[in-house]
């Protein structure tokens, strides 16, 4: 919808105008213009759409002059790009092992970790503080379920790992940890832990809400982009 074209251009020029090309000097045109470009990857991105951080990195990209190409990944997005899929894992692995993508964006899913299990009714509590990784004797159904989500977070903790080894970028939203027991935090793992010890890891901490609702949700994004 952006594209005009030379005949469209040209009309809107007075015909009465007349340049005078031999007194005019002018620099060669360009075959292209140089412009930075990054990869970024998105994981548990949602269904892409207008507003979401895909939208807001490529307007704010190219309004400092980058090019910015996003992956986003969600099984929202097609059902074949799953996280826990060992093959599709592994290829995307590989690709940011090979230093194909600059940064890394990671809202984790935290249905098992939400700290909401705890109000009553509702669905049970499946971790504490005291027990991080999924409370003993939970059902085959909710154990897993607790074991689905465990390896989400193992493998994007590990990517995030690579990300920073390599030079590049992580972040990694949830919601905000309160800090008290007996909520859980995939912020107190040992695996954040070690990001912020060996992998230049810190915390960011702001209120955020969707838009049209009334109500903030604290979250946190442990990440190693000091201008974040």
């Amino acid at each position: 919808g952006w594209t005009v074209t030379l005949e469209e251009m040209a009309s809107q020029v007075d015909e009465g105008t007349k340049f005078n090309h031999e007194v005019l000097e002018y620099d060669p045109i360009p075959t292209s213009v140089p412009m930075k470009s990054v990869r970024m990857l998105h994981l548990f991105s949602g269904p892409r759409r207008e507003g979401d951080l895909e939208f807001f990195m490529k307007v704010y990209t190219a309004a400092i002059g980058i090019l910015i190409i996003v992956d986003s990944i969600d099984v929202m997005i097609h059902e074949s790009m799953d996280m826990n899929n060992d093959v599709f894992f592994e290829g995307l692995k590989s690709a940011v092992i090979s230093g194909f993508y600059y940064l890394m964006h990671a809202g984790v899913v935290c249905r098992t970790w939400s700290i909401a299990r705890f109000r009553k009714p509702g669905p049970p509590v499946l971790r504490t503080r005291e027990m991080l990784y999924g409370l003993q004797g939970l059902s085959a159904k909710w154990q897993a379920r607790v074991d689905n989500d465990n390896q989400l977070f193992f493998r994007t903790f590990q990517l995030a790992q690579i990300m920073e080894g390599l030079g590049g970028y992580y972040a990694i939203e949830n919601p905000e940890d309160v800090g008290v027991p007996p909520f859980p935090s995939m912020f107190v793992t040992k695996e954040a832990e070690r990001l912020r010890l060996e992998h230049s890891g810190f915390d960011v901490k702001f209120d955020q809400k969707m838009f049209g609702l009334e109500f903030l949700k604290g979250t946190q994004v442990l990440s190693n982009v000091i201008q974040l």
